[in-house]
């Protein structure tokens, strides 16, 4: 397409233009991929030679640990999760592995522990290194154990977006016998780690979201970044299945996903060409025209959530925000998940009553949209979203229970 509606933040040109090239050839590709599935290794490495695995840790590239810089980096958040937006328009399995990186590097920058984030920060930006993980409370667990110098971990765990060709795997586990869940981070090339390549869905068919298999593996004490309460965690997972870093992660995917769907649908057009104002086909402009207004409706409402999430890590250092307006912030956050579900959902069924019975084919893959974006509305109840959202517009005048809907919710 010549001519791009997207209301999109500015972006240094040198950086936009490499997002665009990874853009372009993962776009070439996706079909072909989406059939074969399994391993995301060729989108890992475009990624990573694209220098895009490290944009939201630009504010320590001279690597300090200085509270003033991650404040004034405020932007990198908009930086990063529209570069997320970007590489899910072409495809969102791409997406998901760029994003999935950055907030697993957040979740270790985010627990305080600059020694080993420092660690992290350097791996990534001397080689481009890739984050995935595992941190799901609610699926099978393995079996965590003290020993002299570390802890031991046999068995597996589900959901490992991104794991599958990453250089590091950041892992949650309860440790065994004890009120402890710790996080921890091991090289991808750790003895015993392994994968199951076990991630059959319908979509999202190389997010690599399938097992991660543990055999007796040893993890050392000083790869603990991170030691929690479960007895708090499990009620915040009773309460809330996800923290506002992968909802606001989920926004951008989504309104990617769906600002790709009418790209497919329009170049889809465009090559088989038409005469618009025919009577029989009278009725494409306007699918296309309502799909694209709300598609950029949802994308406004994303940067704003996007801000609202960029105020909250710079609280986490700053600390200066009331519990009320903390709530606000993170009640935007859900507004533009709810949104952004509904939206991608829609615009790629639309599509494809726009471009007709002779684009349902496995060449053309505009399938594939639609089944990605199934997928990953899936992984979060968006049901729960709005039932926070409504709960918090209706307390919200209550002072003791403004600050209810940050409450539910870690970064």
């Amino acid at each position: 397409m010549n001519v791009l509606p997207w209301l999109d933040p500015i972006l240094a040109p040198d950086l936009e233009q490499r997002i665009n090239d990874v853009a372009a050839e993962l776009r070439r590709t996706a079909v072909v991929r989406d059939h074969t599935g399994s391993t995301p290794r060729e989108e890992a490495e475009l990624l990573k030679e694209a220098g895009l695995t490290g944009l939201t840790l630009q504010p320590f590239v001279d690597g300090s640990n200085n509270p003033e810089a991650r404040v004034a980096a405020s932007d990198r958040w908009q930086i990063g999760l529209s570069a997320v937006r970007r590489v899910s328009r072409a495809d969102l399995s791409a997406g998901a592995l760029l994003g999935y990186n950055y907030m697993t590097l957040w979740r270790i920058e985010a627990a305080g522990n600059w020694k080993i984030f420092e660690q992290a920060l350097k791996a990534t930006l001397a080689s481009g290194a890739i984050w995935g993980g595992t941190n799901n409370p609610k699926g099978p667990t393995a079996r965590l154990t003290r020993m002299d110098g570390g802890y031991r971990i046999t068995g597996r765990k589900t959901f490992a977006t991104g794991s599958q060709s990453a250089d590091f795997v950041v892992v949650g586990e309860k440790l065994e016998g004890e009120s402890k869940r710790l996080n921890f981070f091991l090289p991808a090339n750790t003895p015993g780690l392994s994968h199951a390549d076990d991630w059959h869905a319908f979509g999202a068919r190389r997010s690599a979201s399938g097992s991660i298999l543990f055999d007796d593996v040893f993890v050392p004490e000083e790869a603990v970044f991170r030691s929690l309460d479960t007895v708090v965690q499990d009620q915040e997972v009773l309460r809330s299945s996800g923290s506002l870093s992968f909802q606001i992660l989920f926004v951008n995917m989504l309104v990617g996903a769906a600002q790709g769907a009418v790209e497919m649908a329009i170049d889809y057009l465009v090559r088989r060409g038409g005469a618009f104002d025919r009577s029989d086909e009278s009725y494409i402009p306007e699918i296309i025209g309502q799909t694209v207004a709300r598609v950029n409706a949802a994308a406004a409402l994303a940067d704003q959530a996007n801000d609202a999430f960029s105020k909250l890590t710079i609280d986490k250092y700053q600390g200066r925000l009331e519990p009320a307006e903390k709530g606000g912030l993170g009640d935007r956050i859900l507004q533009a998940k709810i949104v952004a579900d509904q939206v991608a959902l829609d615009a790629a069924t639309k599509v494809l009553e726009a471009t007709g019975a002779r684009s349902a084919t496995q060449e053309e893959g505009l399938d594939r949209i639609w089944r990605d974006i199934r997928v990953y509305t899936l992984h979060d109840p968006v049901a729960l979203r709005a039932r926070e959202v409504g709960g918090f517009w209706l307390k919200v005048q209550e002072k003791e229970h403004a600050a209810e809907l940050h409450g539910f919710h870690t970064l």
